[in-house]
Order: C-alpha cells, then sequence, then structure tokens
C-alpha cells in the first residue's frame, strides 16, 4: 500500500508540474476575453454587406459567404428566437 501511495502522489505531482510548465489556461484567465468591455458605439459592428464584401455568397436556408483568402466560412443569422435544429 505504501508503494502505490507514493506513486499516486508522484503522478499527481508530474500532473500538476506538467500543467504548469505547458501553460494550461485557468478559467478566470480562460473567461477574460468574454468579459472585455465592448464599445457602445454600432459604427464599430460592420454590416453584413462590408463584412462580406468580395466573398463568394451560397443562399440557401442559412445564407454562407466562402471567405476564400483567410479560408473560414460565415453564417447570416437573421432568424432569431426561432428553432432550427432539433
Amino acid at each position: 500500500m505504501r508503494v502505490r501511495l507514493s506513486s499516486l502522489s508522484t503522478f499527481a505531482a508530474l500532473c500538476a508540474l506538467t500543467a504548469h510548465l505547458v501553460g494550461t489556461p485557468t478559467p478566470a484567465a480562460a473567461a477574460a476575453p468574454l468579459l472585455a468591455p465592448q464599445s457602445d458605439s454600432a459604427s464599430s459592428t460592420p454590416t453584413i454587406e462590408s463584412k462580406t464584401e468580395g466573398m463568394e455568397k451560397l443562399d440557401g436556408f442559412i445564407p454562407l459567404y466562402w471567405d476564400d483568402e483567410d479560408g473560414k466560412i460565415w453564417l447570416e443569422i437573421g432568424r432569431w428566437n426561432e428553432q432550427i435544429l432539433h
């Protein structure tokens, strides 16, 4: 029993050291970007037209915009308060 307890405490210490060295974010650090102050200015938020300018539009139930330059796909969500997926 003594050897097993020692092995468990060694394992726990190695896990803690690895997490510290890797830099695993704490819950507070992970949530920090969510708590960043938001600008009240509507002019700082781009319109859909200006944001998607030059992108390929894929019409459908939810319009999609393909940004070939950045390799991203954007969704235009215009049906608020409506369940889409069940």
